[in-house]
């Protein structure tokens, strides 16, 4: 009897001890968790940013955090640094499904879209408050050198052409400009090219035009595939060979990744000499309901961080151009002709964005009347 009281207090002394080192174990990091959750939050950095440029902005959320705990440390920050298609973003802002307080399309081409479309909602006033421009890409014709060392290309003019003389020689490809900023951006390219017009003087009547309409059909006759992301369209030219797919429009940083994937052949950018649209990739900070003053100094602060000479040399590494406001040399050794098929330099002419949202708007209407049915 006594010895069987000693077993059971030694028994409960044992469980007391076990309890106290589940405890402890445990205790910590829930502690720990919910002192987090306790900790205040001085202001947030939400970006909703194009997925073009995803390699590069995952680097700069790591440095600028980085700064700024060094430079604020009384000024806790939370940052929110989410990739997305430039159409997914628009819809997602405009239905209220992300708020973030810096949108960064992939292109310029989505803002006058934007303001349109958030007007006709009545929500009231335009709610970017400011643009910035750091880092950018051309749109190009992408092509085997020795199929282009045969036909030339110099544009979508001879691209057509060479299309519309040679049935089925040219196997094109571009993203859905209903889905992916540059099927939008070539396609609209190619609107202007037919017009003979720079795509800031377009107007809604100019797409309703039957010849501008018979153009893009024979244009799109080539096409082969449509995608809905760039970067798996660069992939599969390679992946499927000359054969498959010969002509590609994206963007010039999508060249530099592929151009020496294919074994014994190279791929080369072709700047269109009648002009290319930019794929700027701009910062704008949203002047809406769910941005606060904090947030708002915190998301300027950021523009002036990326802005630094060794922040933009992270982006020139993926093939992305610094804007000339900034003053700041292109790195040669990421444009170079032999290496990544681009060019330094290029004499293609910048084309610009209209200011009338709703031409935008019915671009990927356009195409839809002429698309190819494969």
């Amino acid at each position: 009897m006594h010895r069987t009281h000693r077993y059971r207090q030694k028994k409960h002394r044992l469980s007391l001890v076990l309890i106290f080192f589940v405890g402890f174990f445990i205790g910590i990091p829930i502690g720990n968790l919910f002192m987090s959750t306790m900790t205040p939050v001085w202001g947030r950095l939400v970006i909703a940013y194009g997925s073009e440029k995803a390699t590069w902005m995952n680097r700069v959320q790591v440095e600028f955090t980085k700064w700024w705990n060094e430079n604020y440390p009384e000024q806790p920050i939370k940052t929110d640094f989410t990739a997305y298609g430039s159409v997914q973003s628009l819809i997602g802002i405009l239905n209220g499904e992300i708020k973030p307080v810096i949108w960064s399309p992939a292109a310029s081409v989505w803002i006058p879209q934007f303001n349109t479309r958030w007007q006709a909602l009545s929500k009231g006033p335009i709610i970017i408050e400011n643009i910035t421009k750091i880092i950018f890409s051309p749109v190009v014709i992408a092509t085997w050198a020795s199929f282009n060392e045969t036909y030339n290309i110099k544009g979508l003019s001879t691209l057509q052409a060479l299309i519309k003389n040679n049935p089925g020689l040219v196997k094109l490809a571009h993203t859905d400009p209903g889905l992916s900023n540059s099927g939008f951006m070539a396609f609209t390219m190619a609107i202007a090219t037919a017009l003979g017009k720079d795509m800031k003087d377009i107007t809604y009547a100019d797409l309703t035009n039957a010849t501008l309409q018979n153009w893009l059909r024979e244009f799109e006759s080539a096409a082969v595939q449509y995608g809905e992301s760039t970067g798996w369209l660069g992939k599969m030219m390679i992946n499927s060979g000359p054969s498959v797919i010969n002509v590609i429009l994206v963007y010039e940083n999508v060249v530099k990744d592929i151009s020496n994937k294919y074994p014994g052949e190279r791929i080369i950018a072709i700047y269109p000499e009648e002009g290319t649209l930019y794929s700027d990739h701009p910062f704008c900070i949203l002047n809406a309901s769910w941005v606060s003053a904090n947030d708002r100094f915190i998301a300027h602060k950021f523009v002036e961080f990326i802005q630094r000479p060794d922040i933009v040399e992270k982006a020139m590494e993926n093939g992305f151009r610094p804007v000339d406001t900034l003053g700041i040399p292109l790195n040669p050794a990421y444009f170079n002709y032999q290496k990544y098929g681009i060019s330094p330099t290029f004499s293609s002419p910048e084309l610009h964005v209209p200011e009338d949202g709703n031409v935008l708007i019915r671009v990927p209407d356009v195409w839809s009347l002429t698309r190819s049915v494969f």
